[in-house]
């Protein structure tokens, strides 16, 4: 067998254009919850030089009002099975529609939707009971029951991208009783309650089977329909998304009040972050999701900031696959994934992004059970010597005359300012490098159909590896629509994975879990740059943030906290 290391590991075969391309439109919040490992909390994890999140004082929650939201980008659409749902579309769609459980800081699962998870007895982790609370209504006020549980995990394992992932997993769902089902799996799967924190969306029955004005089954992607505290009103994509109180709404405070307290929430795209600094400043905004540490640095002692600075990975991902679009392809041969790792100086890079940006090669933060000690994960650290031989190794194996690439990467100020940075350390060591700018909505189908060969990305926001298994698997990585995005895998990769899904025992878990790391590091699948920045930058008046302050947001994953904040008159 050959070494996928050495040579190219997907197969160049012409791709089902039409069906491919259908596939990748219609993706997910990247299944599972793309981009993720790691989390930041009130009490650990802080970056160097950022200042801990405090817990607000207790105050008694005013009623009323409205709150904007800048948030990083827009999303095509509100149907977290269909659409692409990164971590600013799970921050506007987590106000209307919640997901079954949801994980605390460490990516244990907390029950929210769900009454219970629980594996049936003697079924190896293949059967699970899932209840549901009583007395939940949707928007349409339909009850949340057992049939409507059963049609939104139907959906999960069989609509979108995320039928790639789930589908293989995916048996059947049966109806048990008023307000419970029992999913049958095919295979063996311990976390499956920690995966309904991102593939447990409630959706109502009349969002999935809805159909649009020309006919079609759409599955509600334009008109949300779910459990959330607001209820949609109003979508215009590239300006607002407005919800209103919904007066039915499941949760109340600790002391009994009705939630949500706000009368109205509206969500504005605004990707550049000195935009939504200038936005806070003329009071268009209330508050601002940024990923940019300088503008958290400038702000923060006028405006609330709650940092999120260890939660993702901002790196350069590696597509070891080759196909039609994007070939030649150097990254095949593992003598050119080295050699940009070599070439790259992560610290001049974190430098440039500002006060506090850590550097983490792996996807799980230094305080994380799961964390292997740096000097242990087999990565590169930056030495253009070692770079410059890698390089003459590339040469020598494939016979091409140089090392050259494409970078993709998205539009934004910032992101084009430094990955020209990275451009010139590469060219230092006689590697070029051109940049190519995707635009959000397009650039995670231009992932997942494989069309690249270096890719800016942020990932890595889960606290728990289950979630990195479909990334890293076999048979996510056959196409024609990949979401084991580097493509690469081997046999020992897939028994390690595989080994971690079939227990909850954690010593057995993380061994299998530290030689994935090391795999991926050896093999130099990503180029690892700094931890992302994010923050929430508020203005003195919004209260109600304790679970953004001691919960990580930095992620894909659901936020349905929306309903406790409240503005102080």
């Amino acid at each position: 067998m050959k070494d996928p290391s050495q040579e190219p590991t997907s197969r160049q075969r012409r791709r089902r254009v039409a069906v491919a391309t259908i596939a990748a439109a219609s993706t997910m919040a990247l299944v599972l919850g793309a981009c993720g490992t790691g989390t930041n909390s009130a009490d650990g994890g802080i970056a160097p030089g950022s200042i801990p999140n405090e817990l607000e004082a207790e105050e008694t929650p005013q009623a009323g009002g409205k709150l904007v939201i800048a948030v990083p980008a827009e999303t095509n659409g509100w149907n977290p099975s269909i659409n692409q749902w990164a971590e600013a579309g799970t921050m506007v769609g987590s106000s209307v529609i919640e997901p079954l459980v949801i994980l605390d800081k460490d990516g244990n699962p907390e029950m929210f939707l769900a009454e219970s998870v629980t594996p049936v007895e003697g079924t190896d982790f293949k059967e699970w009971d899932v209840t549901v609370k009583p007395h939940i209504v949707f928007h349409d006020e339909t009850p949340l029951d057992a049939e409507a549980v059963k049609l939104s995990l139907d959906a999960t394992f069989t609509t979108g991208l995320t039928q790639i992932a789930m589908a293989p997993m995916y048996n059947r769902v049966e109806v048990t009783g008023p307000l419970s089902v029992r999913v049958f799996l095919q295979k063996t799967w311990a976390q499956y309650p920690q995966a309904l924190a991102g593939a447990g969306w409630m959706l109502a029955p009349s969002m999935i089977n809805h159909v649009n004005d020309e006919g079609v089954k759409d599955g509600g992607v334009l008109e949300p329909v779910g459990t959330g505290p607001f209820e949609f009103q109003q979508w215009r994509q590239n300006d607002l998304f407005r919800a209103t109180k919904f007066d039915r709404y499941w949760r109340k405070s600790p002391t009994g009040a009705q939630l949500p307290y706000l009368d109205e929430i509206e969500f504005r795209p605004i990707i550049d972050d000195d935009a939504k600094e200038r936005a806070l400043g003329t009071n268009d905004v209330d508050v601002a999701y940024a990923t940019s540490a300088q503008v958290a640095e400038r702000i923060s002692p006028d405006y609330t900031t709650i940092r999120d600075y260890t939660s993702e990975r901002t790196f350069v991902m590696l597509n070891t696959g080759e196909n039609d679009t994007n070939s030649p392809n150097p990254f095949g041969n593992v003598h050119a994934r080295r050699a940009v790792a070599y070439a790259t100086d992560r610290e001049q890079i974190a430098d440039l992004v500002g006060t506090g940006v850590q550097i983490t090669t792996q996807g799980y933060r230094p305080d994380s059970k799961w964390h292997v000690p740096e000097d242990e994960t087999g990565y590169y650290q930056y030495d253009p010597a070692k770079a410059k031989e890698e390089i003459e190794l590339y040469k020598a194996a494939t016979g091409a005359s140089s090392l050259a690439f494409t970078l993709s990467g998205l539009p934004s100020l910032e992101t084009t300012s430094l990955m020209q940075a990275l451009q010139q350390q590469w060219k230092d060591s006689g590697i070029e490098a051109e940049i190519e700018q995707v635009d959000q909505v397009k650039y995670i189908s231009t992932i997942a159909l494989g069309n690249f060969q270096a890719a800016w990305f942020r990932w890595y926001g889960y606290p728990d590896p289950d979630a990195n298994y479909v990334y890293n698997a076999f048979d996510t990585a056959q196409g024609p629509v990949y979401i084991n995005f580097t493509q690469y895998t081997t046999p020992e990769m897939q028994a390690n994975l595989e080994a971690g899904r079939a227990t909850n025992d954690f010593a057995t878990r993380k061994a299998a879990n530290d030689k994935v790391i090391r795999e991926v590091n050896e093999n130099a699948l990503n180029i690892w740059l700094f931890d992302t920045p994010h923050s929430l930058i508020a203005n003195s008046q919004v209260r109600g943030l304790n679970d953004f302050r001691t919960r990580p947001f930095g992620n894909f994953l659901p936020k349905p906290y929306w309903g406790d904040v409240w503005v102080k008159a």
